[in-house]
């Protein structure tokens, strides 16, 4: 399963892409996909979930990177939005943000890093 994992996260940064100034390009493009792939991107599409099977490398954050980052976004949402009132919703948004919020505050500042890690001196 992993190396399977693998191979579709590495087909779907090439066939999603929109480049057409290669015949590479056109040629990734428009091959044929593992059924795998086809469903994780059908539901992604559909819903704009992103399942991960039990023993995939990648986590749900990197799927949603890639299909977003070649222009594949949902039509629709989860169907879990219509069962949770606005007070729940915005809940979980809040402890979604306030995740993201408090990861950045932990990281150094870019001049920091690079002072720290690519100091030439």
């Amino acid at each position: 399963q992993e190396f399977t994992t693998v191979r579709d996260f590495l087909i779907l940064h090439y066939n999603a892409t929109q480049r057409a100034d290669m015949p590479f390009w056109d040629q990734v493009r428009t091959m044929e996909v593992p059924d795998f792939l086809i469903e994780k991107t059908e539901l992604f599409t559909h819903s704009g979930r992103v399942f991960r099977e039990e023993n995939e490398i990648f986590a749900e954050p990197s799927w949603l990177a890639v299909m977003t980052g070649q222009g594949i976004l949902p039509k629709g949402y989860h169907p879990i939005a219509d069962v949770l009132t606005n007070d729940e919703l915005s809940g979980r948004l809040r402890v979604i943000s306030d995740t993201i919020r408090q990861a950045a505050e932990s990281l150094p500042r870019h001049e920091d890093f690079i002072r720290s890690y690519c100091n030439a001196g």
